[in-house]
């Protein structure tokens, strides 16, 4: 669950559970927010973004019918921060055990080898 394709929902599927705990948006959930799809990769980096991003998460929060405060914007910040950051790691661990394995089963002191990656969470993503 590492790709742009996942990551919005993922991010959505939190938010939903956060709201029923009471924890966000006052416990208010809308139909927009229990829609799968409606929170995209996009957004998720649009509200990373370190100057724009509590601006963007109040307007893709209100897109979906919540009426967030100052703090829960901050906490869906954090949110996705954390799926980003979980997403980055589980590329790499699974990147260093394929390449691990690479140099072990080559018998080679030191592995030479190239790795290409492409796709818009690489290029939009801002961390």
């Amino acid at each position: 669950m590492a790709s742009g394709m996942y990551m919005g929902e993922l991010v959505r599927l939190i938010l939903v559970k956060m709201a029923k705990e009471g924890l966000l948006f006052e416990g208010r959930i809308t139909p927009e927010l229990l829609t799968k799809g409606k929170v995209e990769t996009k957004h998720v980096s649009a509200i990373e973004k370190s100057k724009e991003g509590l601006k963007k998460c109040m307007e893709t929060l209100t897109r979906l019918g919540v009426e967030p405060s100052a703090e829960d914007c901050l906490a869906v910040q954090h949110v996705c921060t954390i799926v980003s950051f979980r997403s980055a790691n589980l590329v790499a661990a699974t990147l260093g055990a394929i390449l691990a394995r690479l140099k072990e089963s080559r018998g080679a002191a030191r592995l030479r080898t190239t790795v290409g990656i492409d796709g818009s969470l690489y290029k939009m993503h801002p961390q």
